[in-house]
């Protein structure tokens, strides 16, 4: 019920965009809604961690707010080049799409896209950060939200097996709780963080992907966050 109502809002607002915006297009638009469980997007960690050190680890006074009072955990903590040993241990998202595709030619497509995401994620510090050696836990939960548009390139080698290439930019925004918690720690904040990237991925799909018929997608995904880095994503899809 909940994918014939999302797929059937996402159509009426397409093809009234559709009808305002030029009067006859030259090709269909083909709409498709899809429901996805795959690896959680990374591009929040750095600013909700960041907000979590300049609420609970920084001095509040006037001094330079240049580290941590005894905690060392900032946006870097886990990054790639983070000089703190950690391990993840948990990331699941599930995400509800709606798509647009208008074809250019035979294996062409303008696309354009709006997600609703769910995601939680676990590391592990096995030997802490700063002064505190005991192991620390961060976990995050997330609500999110994405637009993008760009290029696909589609290649049917039956009637029910396609590969599909993808290119294109876009914009996130998520709400992320961050719980930070050891021997000694147990902190929590929310914070708020949104963030342009670039993505380009490949999709192998199963089936016509009807209503009645979904088709079964796996999914593999890299997005450039230019101030954050690379986030990666696998994920199998049902899409109507």
């Amino acid at each position: 019920m909940l994918i014939r109502i999302f797929r059937s809002l996402f159509s009426s607002v397409l093809i009234t965009g559709v009808l305002f915006g030029c009067t006859a297009p030259p090709d269909p638009l083909k709409t498709s809604v899809s429901l996805t469980v795959g690896q959680d997007d990374a591009f929040f960690i750095p600013p909700s961690l960041e907000a979590t050190a300049e609420q609970f680890f920084r001095p509040k006074t006037g001094a330079a707010k240049t580290g941590s009072l005894f905690v060392d955990i900032d946006g870097d903590t886990l990054s790639h080049g983070s000089k703190t040993p950690y391990s993840q241990s948990h990331s699941l998202q599930t995400r509800l799409s709606g798509r647009a595709e208008l074809p250019l030619g035979r294996h062409v497509s303008l696309d354009g896209g709006v997600t609703l995401a769910k995601g939680k994620s676990k590391y592990l510090l096995p030997v802490g950060a700063g002064v505190l050696i005991d192991p620390i836990t961060i976990k995050f939960q997330t609500t999110s939200a994405e637009l993008e548009a760009g290029f696909s390139w589609r290649f049917d080698a039956t009637d029910r097996l396609s590969t599909r290439f993808e290119l294109g930019g876009g914009g996130s925004v998520a709400r992320t709780r961050t719980h930070i918690t050891s021997a000694l720690l147990d902190v929590e904040n929310t914070s708020n963080s949104k963030a342009g990237f670039i993505y380009t991925g490949v999709g192998v799909r199963l089936g016509q992907g009807s209503p009645h018929n979904p088709a079964l997608s796996l999914n593999s995904r890299v997005k450039y966050y230019p101030r954050m880095g690379v986030s990666f994503q696998t994920g199998v899809s049902l899409e109507y």
